[in-house]
């Protein structure tokens, strides 16, 4: 589609009145963020410039709640980790940004998501301390509370809510490794639990609820490839993961958003495998959910622990040397 009017990543986007607002980011590693908003039409595929935000930063997120936009934390330097506690509200009719009040705590490269006209802000890095304090955010009454931590440190995670539950997906963990562990978290109960790992780790990926299923797009991690990017279906209900087939382009430190059957993607950065030297680009594509097929068969997290008589499960060659074969059978 029409490419965006300043090329960045590590942006934030939101939804208001099916227009979808990009703010925020970075032009490189090197730079500092950029305070720029912008609007893209998907029915007219056009785009024009909003008021900048007071405080340019880039690895921030960014929420719409009652026709408004919010945007959280980030940092203005990349290089520097600058990480700061900043919140602003847009107001679309009067064009215009203020300050609202700031997070308990510093924190970039976050996700976030709004359920029941709230927003969740989970996890992220302050500098270089991994965050496993998460916050939620009254727009209405401009008021911050604790929730209860993750179980495990990450950044760069995603998140999205299904069935009043908050599902959060990978990231970048304390151990300098990419997380496959995925975390559910119930706000009646204030705890977290846990669901089948992602089959592939991954971090800067985005979430997605689609027909009762959840699409995990996009990302880098174990399995990187600069030339296209994973897409998941994860289902909630039966707690089962399915590969669907890849996007052909790498759209790291993209932003994107949701309406209807169609991703749009804004964005991101090019790179050369294995070198962190990272340029940004204004590239803007569509992606259409409903034409996604599947790579696999749904697999699904099974206990060899527990005392199930009606699984049998062969291991072959036996004895084995280098690789071998698991077939887990429902008598």
């Amino acid at each position: 589609m029409t490419s965006m009017l300043v090329s960045k990543g590590s942006s934030g986007s939101a939804v208001i009145d099916g227009k979808i607002y990009i703010v925020g980011g970075w032009n490189d590693i090197n730079s500092s963020g950029i305070a720029s908003t912008e609007i893209f039409d998907p029915e007219k595929d056009s785009r024009s410039s909003r008021a900048n935000m007071r405080f340019q930063r880039g690895g921030l997120t960014v929420e719409s709640v009652n026709n408004k936009l919010y945007a959280f934390g980030g940092a203005i330097n990349w290089t520097t980790n600058d990480v700061c506690n900043i919140v602003e509200e847009y107001d679309p009719e009067k064009n215009s940004w203020s300050i609202k009040n700031g997070m308990p705590g510093k924190r970039g490269w976050h996700c976030s998501c709004v359920l029941n006209d709230k927003i969740y802000i989970i996890g992220g890095l302050d500098i270089n301390t991994f965050i496993t304090s998460n916050l939620v955010y009254d727009p209405k009454t401009d008021i911050w509370n604790s929730i209860a931590p993750l179980n495990h440190q990450r950044q760069q995670a995603s998140c999205c809510v299904f069935d009043n539950k908050i599902y959060v997906f990978g990231g970048f963990n304390g151990n300098l490794s990419w997380e496959a562990r995925t975390e559910v978290y119930d706000p009646s109960a204030d705890t977290w639990s846990e669901t089948s790992l992602i089959p592939g780790a991954f971090s800067s990926h985005h979430a997605f609820t689609y027909g009762n299923k959840i699409y995990i797009i996009g990302g880098g991690g174990i399995t990187d490839d600069m030339y296209s990017e994973p897409v998941w279906m994860f289902d909630p209900v039966n707690d089962m993961w399915q590969e669907m087939e890849d996007i052909p382009a790498d759209f790291m430190g993209s932003t994107q958003q949701k309406i209807g059957d169609y991703i749009y993607i804004f964005g991101g950065y090019t790179h050369s495998q294995g070198v962190q030297d990272f340029s940004s680009k204004s590239d803007v594509y569509r992606l259409n959910l409903s034409l996604i097929r599947p790579k696999s068969k749904p697999t699904k997290k099974i206990d060899l622990y527990s005392s199930n008589s009606d699984l049998t499960i062969r291991i072959y060659p036996n004895p084995c040397v280098d690789v071998i074969t698991i077939d887990i059978e429902n008598n």
